[in-house]
């Protein structure tokens, strides 16, 4: 089996007609095709088979601001990360939230 990015290159070539030359499934037999249709549906049958347990649930947190005497900074708001310029990152370099707390308070205070 190829790898997912032969596959979609692939698939490119065969939607947008690109060079079938440079196409990883490019053969004198003529069954690139067929090839190529094999591979891409063993590959999402390996998709579907992953346990959707193997992720992990997404945090969400927001970033706290602070100002003191030296210079303003945030944190987050679950793992205390200290973080200067983070402001409008959406997320957390430390612990990986999501930081949209924030933005899911000032939707429900317009609803």
């Amino acid at each position: 089996m190829k790898t997912p990015e032969e596959i979609r290159k692939a698939l490119e070539c065969c939607v947008y007609h690109g060079s079938c030359k440079t196409c990883a499934y490019f053969g004198r037999e003529g069954k690139c095709i067929a090839r190529l249709e094999r591979d891409a549906l063993t590959y999402i049958q390996q998709l579907e088979e992953r346990s959707p347990t193997d992720a992990e649930p997404v945090r969400h947190g927001e970033w706290v601001y602070h100002e003191d005497d030296i210079m303003p900074w945030n944190s987050c708001s679950l793992c205390g990360c200290e973080a200067f310029d983070m402001h409008g990152a959406n997320y957390c370099p430390n612990c990986g939230a999501k930081m949209d707390l924030g933005e899911q308070a000032n939707a429900e205070n317009k609803s």
